[in-house]
């Protein structure tokens, strides 16, 4: 301290008044930063006058922004990928659903599902209840009555309407009726009747 003051009476007059002047407000400044506001201001005030004289500085503020910027891309990327996966999800399961939905109410076997599935795709049509109603114009079920006359050559309508259906149609020897499994009762039937076993309706 005694070598500044021996320094500065060694000045001129105004020249030490200026060195006293900026020692002072050193001090000051060098007080007023052990604020932590009052720095982040000066910090702040500082940081736009550098960006003033030269643009292409680089400050605290631009360096941490940058940081902040990598940090919030990552956020969002994981939130969309989140938001993919959730809504690919909740896709699936609605597909099962509807799946489910015509096999259980619409009678649809396994393969008739692929079919409408393949359809959905080869057309690009996204909604699977109007490819089933496609795939169902395309590919009729067969009538299951047609199938067992064709089979049975015998005209069930007719033997039903008679009165005498019941025994021929509902055996109860433990032969399944002609409802419950249609191909086993026309086998076990028409081995009957070839047998001379039973008798036609009347």
């Amino acid at each position: 301290m005694a070598d500044l003051a021996q320094a500065l009476q060694e000045l001129d007059p105004a020249t030490r008044d200026r060195v006293i002047a900026t020692l002072r407000a050193g001090d000051t400044m060098a007080a007023l930063l052990q604020d932590a506001e009052a720095a982040q201001v000066v910090s702040s005030a500082a940081d736009r006058l550098a960006k003033k004289r030269n643009p292409a500085i680089q400050t605290a503020d631009d360096i941490a922004q940058r940081y902040a910027d990598q940090v919030l891309a990552k956020v969002d990327q994981k939130l969309s990928e989140r938001d993919k996966k959730t809504s690919q999800e909740r896709a699936e399961a609605e597909l099962t659903a509807k799946i489910d939905s015509l096999k259980s109410s619409e009678n649809f076997t396994d393969e008739g599902i692929q079919g409408v599935l393949k359809l959905m795709q080869e057309r690009g049509v996204a909604d699977i209840d109007i490819a089933a109603r496609e795939y169902r114009r395309e590919h009729p079920a067969p009538n299951p009555q047609a199938r067992m006359t064709e089979r049975m050559r015998w005209n069930v309508e007719g033997q039903m309407q008679a009165g005498s259906e019941k025994p021929f149609f509902f055996p109860e020897d433990g032969t399944p009726s002609v409802v419950q499994d249609p191909e086993t009762w026309a086998q076990e039937t028409a081995l009957k009747y070839l047998n001379n076993e039973i008798e036609l309706p009347a």
